[in-house]
């Protein structure tokens, strides 16, 4: 039967009791932090999944494979989670809280910083206020941390057996396997999860730090915030807002000109705005109102300084000026913009200029 119609028949029951089971997929070069892992995720034992050929070429898949299929039956939700992972406190409460929210999905519990399009995704979500993103359909799942319903997490195992090990990158096939199955593919904003610095065993070393687009803030997050809204977020995004070494971008999003998540096609912010319906003297000249007022001098360049305004206020602008955003979600979010945007900045004072941008365009949306 193909996954097309068996799409009814891999989804959680809405309304039942949420019984999450945890499998750790594990490569032995990281035995020193496996303890420290499992106990961190508190009374979810999880099954420790380990590579089946350490010393062969690197491949997620090879393990993924046996992760996706170590199902307990007892469960309404397979979690797989990758083994260099860094979980929130109360990381079992959340977990059951963020299923419960959307048992049918596909929940990602963390999405890079850096991916091209759903870091923005993430990012526009804290900003409106929601604690779940729908993540592009044509951009690789995070599989750093994924819940799946029970029988949709055997669907998947039988689906990736049927791929050699040397195929490598579980992500792309996850996403067609959702894909087909008819599941919806979601991020819970913040994660639940960080990645945790060190070598790549996967041979992923040349993507830099690899840090959660809106990680957990500091200040306490209630389970019960996972409640706030669980309505889709209004059609996909056509654009994203990037800001790479200190320059913002706009990416285009053609999901039908058959266009790789991972394409270089994205254009400077001042030359494109219009596209948007945005005026680049408009934000120009906001930001040199900014600058006047400032009331301590940022150590940058005006120009990169102009580039990190443009960046908050079209994210603003996009997010519009909508009521309830979880202040220390924003600031977590916008944090990782700074941090992962501008090299060698000063996280700080670069983070209060990134909040008046954000404000800034909010108004003029």
């Amino acid at each position: 039967m193909p996954l097309e119609s068996r799409a009814a028949a891999i989804r959680a029951p809405v309304g039942t009791e949420i019984r999450p089971a945890l499998a750790i997929m594990h490569h032995p070069r990281r035995r020193a932090g496996l303890a420290e892992l499992v106990a961190a995720l508190g009374d979810d034992r999880p099954n420790v999944v380990v590579d089946p050929d350490p010393t062969g070429p690197p491949s997620p898949l090879r393990t993924a494979k046996r992760a996706w299929a170590a199902v307990d039956s007892r469960a309404t939700h397979h979690v797989v989670l990758q083994d260099d992972v860094a979980p929130v406190e109360r990381f079992g409460e959340h977990l059951r809280a963020v299923i419960a929210a959307r048992p049918d999905a596909a929940v990602a519990l963390y999405v890079n910083w850096r991916s091209p399009h759903n870091s923005y995704l993430a990012r526009w979500a804290a900003l409106t206020g929601r604690p779940f993103t729908d993540l592009a359909p044509h951009e690789y799942v995070p599989t750093l941390g994924l819940a799946l319903p029970t029988e949709a997490a055997v669907e998947l195992s039988r689906y990736l057996s049927g791929f050699p090990d040397d195929f490598r990158d579980d992500d792309e096939l996850v996403t067609g396997f959702c894909l087909a199955a008819g599941l919806d593919i979601v991020a819970c904003v913040p994660h639940l999860l960080d990645h945790l610095p060190g070598s790549s065993v996967a041979g992923n070393d040349d993507h830099g730090a690899r840090q959660a687009a809106v990680p957990m803030p500091a200040g306490e997050i209630p389970p019960t915030y996972w409640q706030r809204t669980v309505t889709k977020s209004p059609g996909r995004r056509r654009y994203t807002v990037d800001l790479y070494n200190s320059r913002c971008y706009l990416r285009f999003i053609r999901p039908d000109a058959g266009e790789p998540a991972r394409h270089p096609y994205s254009w400077p912010w001042a030359n494109w705005c219009g596209l948007v319906d945005a005026d680049s003297g408009h934000i120009r000249s906001r930001f040199s109102d900014w600058l006047d007022r400032a009331t301590r001098t940022v150590d940058a360049h005006p120009a990169d300084l102009l580039e990190l305004w443009a960046a908050g206020y079209l994210a603003g602008r996009d997010a519009g000026a909508v009521p309830g955003p979880a202040r220390e979600v924003v600031d977590a979010a916008l944090g990782t913009l700074v941090r992962s945007g501008v090299p060698n900045g000063s996280p700080d004072d670069l983070l209060e200029l990134c909040r008046a941008a954000v404000d800034c365009g909010r108004g003029a949306s």
